[in-house]
C-alpha cells in the first residue's frame, strides 16, 4: 500500500512541477493583416486572418484573391499585426517567439524593432524579444512574409513543377514562451529497444547578456535534470539524470547527451498500441560563473541575480520502437512488417480553391488522417514534397500511424549551407514523433551533397530512422536503407514520343499478375526494402470528368491561361509540342464517358495495378500517389465532390482490397478495356489461378469463393476453396469454370473469407469476354465503404 501511495505522489508531484515552469503566451487566433506592394509596413490594416492558415483566408478577400490561386498574381508583402500585453511579473524572463513554420521570408518586427528575416519556409524560427517588450501596454508585433518569387537563391525550397502557385502564410502554430536565461533550444528522445535505454538529445542556448569586465560574455553555471515518464499516466519509469555545468552567454549552443535505464518493461510504440512516453527535461540557472582572470584581488559578485532559479522545463513526447531494414524487409520491433497506405501532399492541397481552413480543422484531419485510413485497414502514409503542421504529426503518434516523411525537395534549389542549416533543424523539430520512420531527403532528385555528405552527418543525430534518398544509388560496397520505387505503365510526359505511348499502351494488357510487365522487374534489382509510393498515372479531377494529366489543350476552367507558356505539353512558341490526345481516359473509356463510368474504370485499373505490385512479392510497402492533393491540378486525390465533406471515391474504396494484408488477386488478362480482348469460347471449360498473399507476420487460413457474373449480376457459375498461407508468403490456386453458352460480358469475382477477421471481406473483380460479340455490357461493380467509416 505504501509503494502505491508513493508511486502516486511521483505522478502528481511530476505533474505539478511542470504545470508550474510552463509560461507561454500562444499568438494563435484573429489577427490584423494586410496587404503592400512596398517593403514598408501599410498606414492601416483593413483585414483579420486567422492563424495558422494561408493569406487567402483574410476577410474582406485579398485583391489578388483568384490570382493567387492561378499563379498569375503580382507578388505583394503580407503583413500580419499582433498586439498583446505581457505582465510586469514577466519582466524579468527571457521571452522567445517560436513560429513553427512560416513561409516565405519572414521579417520580424516588435514595438518598430527589426529583430531578422528568416528564410526557412517549413522548420520553427526563434526569435528573442527580450529586450524589446513593454511590461503592463500592448506590444505590436509585425511579421512581414513575401513571395516565393523574391526568396534568396540559397534558399533550401526545393520546386514542385506539378503546382501552379505558392500562397505565403503562417502555417503552423505560433507562441511566446517565458523562462529563465538558459533555455531548451531543442530535445530530441531517442529510443533504444534492444539496449532497454533511452538516449535525450538536448540543445541549450544561453538568451543571457552578462558581460565580465572586460567585456566578453561571461558564462552561468546551471543544472539540467531529466527523467522519462509515461504520458498518460504520468508514472515515472526512470531515475533522474542531472549534469552541472556553465555556458557562455550569447555566442555558445551546447549540446547534452543523456542516456536512461528503464525500471521496468519497456512498451513498445506500434500501430496496434502507440505507447507513449515523455522525457521531462528541467534546467536552472545557478549562479554567474566566476573567473577571476588570475588575479585574486577580484571580487566574486554575490548570487544575487533576478535570473537564478528554474530556467526552462520540456516534456518532450516520443515512443519507444525500433523501425529497421533488414536484407529486403522492414522490423517493427523485431517483426517484419509491410506497410500499406497512400500519399499526402499537403503543400498542392494548399493551392485548391476548395481548402480553406480545412488544413487546421483538427475534426476534419483527424478524420481525413485516422479515421479513414484506420477504416481502411492502413498502417502509413508517404508525406510528399513538403511537410505538415505539427499536430498532424501528433495526430499520426497517438494512432500509430507511421510516416515516410519528404522534405520541399524537387527540382533542387537552394545551396548547401542552407541545406545543412534547414535539415538539422527538421531532424531536431521532428524527430521526436514515433510515426515518423523514414526520412525522406528528396524527391525522384539525385543531390550529391544532400546524399553523401549531409546525410551522413544527420545519421549521427538521429541513427534510429532510416533515410530514403530519392533516385540515388548506394556508394560502392554499401546499400540503401530503402528502395523507393515509382512505377507508371500509363505514363506520358514530354520526354516520351507517340510511338513510345502506343507501343506501351499496347503492351500493357492488365489484369494478368504474372506476365512479365516493363519496369515491375526493376524492383527484383534491390537489395533493400522496396516502397513503391507512386503508381497508376490515372489521376482525376473530383468532378470524375477531367484528366489530372491534361493533353490536348484540355485545360479547365480554374487552369492558369493561357498555360501555354509553360506547360510541359508546349513549345516556347505556344505551338502543341505532339499532334496527339494522350488522355488515358479517353483512351480506355471514351471521349463521352460520365464520371460514373470515369471512376470505375480508375477504381478498376488502381486496384489491378497494386495486385500486380504485391504479387511481384518484391514491394514491402505500398502507397498510392495521391490521398491528398489539389483539385484541378496535374495529379488529383481519391475524393469526389466537395472536399470538406471526404466523400471517397470507387478508387479509394478498391485499395481497401488491394492492400488488405490477407488477400486473394485473380490472375486473368482484362477483356472490358484492354484493345482486342482476349475471346473465350462460349460453354468451354475456362482455367485461371487465383494468387493468394499474406503479408503478417502470422498463418492465415480461409476460403476463397469465386463467382462468375452476368451482366445483370446474376451467378451464372461458383466455387469455393480452402487456403492456407505461410506468413509473409503467397500461393496459387488454380480454377476451372465451365462457361455459359451465351456471348456476352462477365464478371469474376472473388472474396476471400478470413474466419479470423471481423472487418469486410476481401475481393478481386477481372472482366472477361465470352464468345464474338460487338461491345459487350458488364456487370458494374460498386465497392462499399468498409465498416467503421467515419459519419
Amino acid at each position: 500500500m505504501k509503494k502505491t501511495i508513493l508511486s502516486l505522489a511521483i505522478i502528481i508531484y511530476s505533474q505539478m512541477l511542470f504545470a508550474q515552469v510552463t509560461d507561454v503566451i500562444s499568438l494563435n487566433g484573429k489577427v490584423s493583416f494586410e496587404q503592400t506592394k512596398s517593403a514598408f509596413p501599410p498606414s492601416k490594416f483593413t483585414r483579420t486572418i486567422p492563424v495558422p492558415g494561408l493569406i487567402d483566408l483574410a476577410e474582406p478577400k485579398i485583391d489578388q484573391y483568384e490570382a493567387y490561386f492561378s499563379g498569375t498574381h503580382e507578388p505583394r508583402y503580407s503583413w500580419y499585426k499582433f498586439t498583446f500585453k505581457v505582465p510586469k511579473s514577466k519582466q524579468n524572463k527571457t521571452a522567445i517567439l517560436t513560429a513553427l513554420k512560416s513561409r516565405f521570408n519572414t521579417q520580424v518586427i516588435l514595438n518598430g524593432i527589426d529583430l531578422g528575416s528568416y528564410m526557412q519556409n517549413n522548420t520553427p524560427i526563434d526569435v528573442d524579444l527580450t529586450d524589446h517588450l513593454v511590461y503592463g501596454k500592448t506590444n505590436t508585433l509585425l511579421l512581414r512574409l513575401g513571395e516565393r518569387a523574391w526568396m534568396p537563391k540559397k534558399a533550401a525550397t526545393g520546386f514542385d513543377r506539378e503546382k501552379y502557385t505558392d500562397i505565403p502564410g503562417i502555417w503552423d502554430d505560433i507562441k511566446i514562451t517565458f523562462g529563465g536565461p538558459i533555455r531548451v533550444h531543442r530535445a530530441l528522445a531517442l529510443p533504444d529497444i534492444a539496449g532497454q535505454q533511452a538516449t535525450v538529445k538536448v540543445l541549450l542556448e544561453n538568451y543571457a547578456k552578462v558581460l565580465e569586465r572586460n567585456t566578453e560574455y561571461s558564462a552561468i553555471e546551471y543544472t539540467l535534470k531529466a527523467h522519462i515518464r509515461e504520458k498518460k499516466s504520468g508514472q515515472v519509469v526512470t531515475e533522474t539524470k542531472t549534469i552541472n555545468d556553465k555556458i557562455q552567454c550569447q555566442i555558445e549552443q551546447q549540446e547534452k547527451v543523456l542516456v536512461f535505464d528503464f525500471k521496468q518493461d519497456i512498451k513498445p510504440w506500434s500501430p496496434a498500441d502507440p505507447f507513449l512516453y515523455e522525457a521531462v527535461v528541467e534546467v536552472s540557472a545557478d549562479r554567474k560563473f566566476y573567473d577571476d582572470f588570475g588575479n585574486p584581488e577580484n571580487l566574486k559578485p554575490a548570487d544575487d541575480q533576478s535570473w537564478i532559479g528554474p530556467s526552462d522545463q520540456q516534456a518532450i513526447t516520443f515512443g519507444m520502437r525500433d523501425f529497421k531494414s533488414v536484407e529486403k524487409s522492414f522490423q517493427l520491433n523485431g517483426e517484419e512488417i509491410a506497410l500499406f497506405g497512400s500519399t499526402l501532399t499537403l503543400n498542392r492541397f494548399f493551392e485548391d480553391r476548395d481548402r480553406g481552413n480545412l488544413p487546421w480543422n483538427r475534426e476534419w484531419v483527424e478524420k481525413m488522417m485516422i479515421e479513414i485510413p484506420e477504416a481502411m485497414g492502413w498502417n502509413f502514409f508517404r508525406v510528399s514534397i513538403g511537410l505538415l503542421p505539427e499536430f498532424w504529426y501528433d495526430l499520426a503518434d497517438e494512432h500509430g500511424i507511421l510516416i515516410q516523411n519528404e522534405y520541399n525537395m524537387w527540382n533542387l534549389r537552394g545551396r548547401p549551407e542552407q541545406y545543412a542549416i534547414e535539415y538539422t533543424d527538421w531532424i531536431w523539430a521532428d524527430g521526436n514523433h514515433p510515426s515518423v520512420v523514414i526520412w525522406d531527403a528528396l524527391n525522384e532528385q539525385k543531390q550529391e551533397y544532400i546524399g553523401r555528405e549531409l546525410i551522413p552527418e544527420l545519421r549521427m543525430i538521429d541513427p534510429t530512422r532510416l533515410w530514403d534518398l530519392g533516385f540515388m544509388k548506394a556508394v560502392p560496397g554499401s546499400r540503401l536503407d530503402v528502395f523507393e520505387y515509382h512505377w507508371y505503365p500509363l505514363a506520358h510526359g514530354w520526354w516520351v514520343g507517340d510511338d513510345f505511348i502506343k507501343q506501351t499502351r499496347e503492351a500493357f494488357r492488365f489484369g494478368k499478375l504474372n506476365d512479365k510487365v516493363a519496369g515491375l522487374e526493376q524492383m527484383k534489382l534491390a537489395n533493400a526494402p522496396v516502397i513503391v509510393n507512386e503508381f497508376a498515372w490515372l489521376w482525376q479531377n473530383r468532378d470524375g470528368l477531367t484528366s489530372g494529366v491534361r493533353t490536348f489543350g484540355n485545360f479547365t476552367a480554374n487552369d492558369r491561361t493561357p498555360y501555354k507558356k509553360d506547360y510541359e505539353y508546349y513549345e516556347p512558341d505556344g505551338s502543341q509540342l505532339y499532334e496527339s490526345n494522350r488522355d488515358v481516359y479517353e483512351y480506355y473509356v471514351g471521349k463521352e464517358a460520365t464520371a460514373d463510368q470515369r471512376w470505375a474504370f480508375q477504381a478498376y485499373l488502381q486496384a489491378i495495378e497494386t495486385e500486380m505490385i504485391r504479387s511481384t512479392r518484391e514491394a514491402d510497402g505500398v502507397a498510392s500517389f495521391a490521398y491528398l492533393t489539389n483539385n484541378n491540378g496535374h495529379t488529383g486525390d481519391w475524393f469526389i465532390n466537395d472536399i470538406k465533406d471526404l466523400i471517397p471515391s470507387q478508387a479509394l474504396l478498391s485499395q481497401y482490397h488491394a492492400t488488405r494484408p490477407f488477400a486473394a488477386f485473380l490472375d486473368i488478362e482484362d477483356a472490358r478495356y484492354v484493345k482486342s480482348p482476349t475471346e473465350q469460347k462460349p460453354g468451354s471449360v475456362f482455367n485461371f489461378n487465383i494468387q493468394v498473399v499474406n503479408d503478417t507476420t502470422v498463418a492465415k487460413t480461409g476460403s476463397v469463393r469465386y463467382e462468375l457474373m452476368d451482366v445483370q449480376g446474376a451467378v451464372v457459375a461458383e466455387g469455393i476453396q480452402q487456403v492456407a498461407v505461410q506468413p509473409f508468403w503467397q500461393t496459387l490456386l488454380p480454377v476451372t469454370l465451365t462457361l455459359p453458352e451465351k456471348a456476352g460480358g462477365y464478371l469474376i469475382l472473388t472474396t476471400l473469407d478470413d474466419p479470423n477477421s471481423n472487418r469486410m471481406k476481401q475481393v478481386s473483380l477481372r472482366y472477361i469476354q465470352v464468345g464474338d460479340i460487338d461491345k459487350p455490357e458488364y456487370f458494374n461493380y460498386e465497392y462499399q465503404k468498409p465498416e467503421g467509416w467515419p459519419k
